[in-house]
């Protein structure tokens, strides 16, 4: 069965529809029953946190107003700790409908002594599927080059960069890799730094 069915007097948020059939003789089936949304307008506002502690959660409002939310934004991970992160975030409608939670995984690199000007390397998401992002965290003006390397330590896939101080973005076509572990290392004839991923 392809229906339209007239939801204009719901009120914003959770419904259930029910729906079953009819005999000739006036015998019915079972009801069959499904949970539905129906929106209240444009999104409003977005928020994330990172790690599971979403009672931490920073909301950001949207002005104005949208009904598609293009995320590209640098969040501040200043405050985490070395290794493996997630962060997690969601958008709402006028009437806080929320939207699925996204959560991404992502290695940070702190306090990296062996790269002078570099504060915090970050790769995201890791295991990465297709897309794989470089964020840079610069005390100064570096031209680099990138590097990302297979198991056997050999050169697949290089990219020349220059940026100047601040967060710097790059972003890395992991769709051509098979799966498995990989390296990606960053250098600028002076200095090296190497940090794993996966692509599943």
């Amino acid at each position: 069965i392809t229906a339209s069915l007239d939801a204009s007097s719901l009120t914003a948020g959770y419904h259930r529809v029910s729906v079953r059939s009819l005999t000739d003789n006036a015998e019915s089936s079972v009801p069959y029953t499904r949970q539905f949304i129906r929106k209240g307008g444009d999104l409003v506002k977005w928020q994330y946190w990172f790690n599971d502690a979403i009672a931490t959660a920073v909301d950001i409002s949207l002005t104005p107003p949208t009904d598609l939310l293009e995320l590209i934004t640098s969040i501040d991970a200043s405050g985490l700790p070395a290794g493996p992160n997630t962060v997690t975030w969601r958008s709402a409608d006028a009437v806080e409908v929320w939207s699925p939670p996204i959560t991404y995984a992502f290695d940070a690199f702190v306090g990296i002594t062996e790269f002078p000007g570099l504060t915090q390397l970050t790769l995201f998401p890791n295991p990465a599927k297709e897309d794989l992002f470089l964020r840079l965290d610069q005390t100064e003006y570096m031209d680099v080059m990138i590097d990302l390397l297979d198991q056997e330590g050999r050169i697949i896939w290089s990219k020349s960069s220059a940026h100047g101080p601040g967060s710097n973005v790059e972003p890395v076509d992991a769709s051509m890799l098979s799966s498995g572990a990989y390296q990606l290392r960053i250098s600028n004839g002076d200095a090296s730094v190497t940090r794993p991923f996966i692509k599943y």
